[in-house]
């Protein structure tokens, strides 16, 4: 079955490198499944875009892709907040948590927070992220 058609509505990147926003807003850009990307430099401010939008189906991002260490709020104080408003947002957004580290303790913690999908090591590849955006594509169907 194709998915030509489909795209996944919204994309949010949350991370305070913005050398990284760019190149991940860019790589997204290019794979073509994807209609609009979001950045924000830390946990706080995607969270409160969030809860300003909750009701909005089209500005609920899709997929988050969520960096570890950030300023102002990282990824787990994003977390528990997030676990306070999901039941009010229309739509619940796929959680990939990203990071450059390898750090066993970050892998464990996302493997107990049932919001999130996935661990992802930067920089994610393209083949990485094609196969993500396919795979919640096929279960949208």
């Amino acid at each position: 079955m194709e998915n030509t058609k489909k795209k996944i509505n919204l994309v949010s990147i949350v991370d305070d490198d913005r050398l990284y926003q760019f190149t991940a807003q860019k790589t997204i850009e290019k794979i073509g499944l994807v209609d609009n990307i979001v950045s924000f430099e830390n946990g706080k401010d995607a969270l409160d875009n969030l809860i300003a939008n909750q009701y909005d189906i089209d500005k609920v991002p899709d997929i988050i892709f969520l960096d570890i260490n950030m300023p102002i709020m990282d990824s787990w104080e994003f977390l528990e907040a997030y676990k306070q408003i999901k039941s009010n947002l229309i739509k619940i957004p796929t959680i990939y948590v990203i990071t450059s580290s390898i750090d066993e303790s970050d892998k464990e913690k996302t493997r107990n927070i049932e919001e999130v999908s996935n661990l992802l090591i930067k920089p994610i590849k393209r083949e990485q992220l094609v196969a993500l955006f396919q795979q919640y594509l096929e279960k949208e169907v």
